[in-house]
């Protein structure tokens, strides 16, 4: 899923807006809520919503305290309900790091934004989707400056390209573009970044030829910036492109362009990032499809030279592994070194997996994306089975 466009969101995307400004990505206290992924369905949710509810009711709220604003925090996760404002305005600060004074309502967007991004470090989309909804609920009833309620409209077009639901994801990404255009100039990089976002988008459904023809004009204008940030964003641009090109077929061409793209930055970012190194698991996808192995086996093997001192939470370093181990499978190459890559692989998805405390539709998405893994433990098997 989403395949060469996580190259560039974690190369070349940051929120500049004042809006997010110190919103991390990352829960914002060691307590921020998991979540709320019941067995027993609606009852059981009932069941936790009661609780923290009960949770509530003894805290002085006078004296806010992280238990306190951990249970709100639940309690707005489960419910997607921020009940009191009082309440509410009084734990918010609890779950942020950066203690500037802020007025109510942008602090509680920062708060559910921090919440957001809690749950998709869990893979938790459904709830990060609900949170992000909450928040432009306020924006939008404070009536505050087009670029802010942008912004949260970009997370939010995100999170519904993790859910797979692609045509949500492209309108809500032209609704953040057309709210953009109002306060920004047409050059502008967040503009720019938008319209490959669009061009992402498209690609999700398919549509590579609608989406092929957003990159010359976003070529052209990102050439104009000669900056070290605005020839990074010129190089994932080229990169971007050769997967559209190799998508269509056009193998020779995706190759050329996307290595251009990926030495481009690999200048300016390091040989060994971990982001170089994700690119170059594409290329040797590219490369193995034209039918030279030995290049491709080269290829795979430096990414996953960096991609293996990841965390195993990273589902980067389990693509890396899957992919040196499915094409060293294709080629009728190292058995045994196979199955020794899909065990480590294995191990990774069930971490990731263990995220999810009930069987939502986040948890069979992280399940269906591990499938490749386990159907590749099972032909690794029988190989081995098959030389007895």
């Amino acid at each position: 899923m989403h395949v060469v466009r996580r190259l560039l969101l974690m190369m070349s995307l940051a929120f500049a807006s004042p809006a997010l400004a110190g919103v991390s990505v990352l829960p914002a206290t060691a307590r921020a809520p998991r979540c709320i992924e019941l067995a027993g369905g609606d009852a059981a949710r009932i069941r936790y919503i009661a609780a923290r509810r009960a949770e509530l009711t003894v805290c002085d709220r006078a004296k806010p305290t992280l238990e306190c604003a951990t249970s709100w925090g639940q309690l707005l996760v489960a419910s997607g309900d921020a009940g009191d404002p009082a309440r509410a305005e009084r734990y918010a600060p609890l779950f942020h790091t950066d203690r500037r004074p802020m007025a109510r309502t942008p602090q509680l967007v920062r708060t559910y934004l921090h919440l957001a991004g809690a749950m998709e470090q869990q893979a938790c989309f459904t709830e990060g989707e609900s949170l992000y909804r909450l928040a432009l609920a306020l924006v939008d009833a404070d009536k505050r400056d087009p670029g802010d309620v942008a912004d949260i409209y970009y997370a939010l077009a995100w999170n519904l390209s993790y859910q797979e639901r692609h045509k949500e994801a492209e309108a809500t990404m032209r609704a953040t573009l057309a709210l953009r255009a109002r306060t920004l100039s047409a050059g502008d990089r967040a503009i720019l970044q938008t319209q490959q976002d669009i061009a992402y988008m498209l690609e999700d459904q398919g549509r590579f030829a609608e989406a092929e023809a957003l990159y010359a004009p976003l070529l052209t204008a990102r050439a104009a910036r000669t900056d070290d940030r605005g020839m990074l964003d010129v190089a994932v641009t080229y990169t971007n492109l050769g997967y559209n090109l190799a998508s269509q077929g056009r193998l020779a061409e995706g190759e050329a362009l996307f290595r251009k793209g990926l030495e481009a930055a690999a200048a300016r970012v390091g040989d060994s990032d971990p982001m170089i190194a994700k690119g170059r698991s594409y290329v040797a996808a590219i490369i193995a499809k034209q039918g030279r192995t030995d290049e491709a086996e080269s290829w795979y093997r430096r990414a996953l030279a960096v991609l293996i001192r990841r965390p195993s939470m990273d589902p980067d370093r389990a693509r890396a592994i899957l992919g040196l181990a499915t094409h060293l499978q294709a080629s009728g190459r190292c058995p045994q070194e196979v199955r020794a890559l899909l065990r480590i692989a294995a191990d990774d998805a069930r971490l990731r997996q263990q995220l999810h405390t009930g069987f939502s539709r986040d948890a069979q998405a992280a399940l269906q994306r591990s499938a490749p893994i386990y159907a590749a433990q099972v032909r690794a098997a029988w190989d081995l089975a098959q030389q007895r």
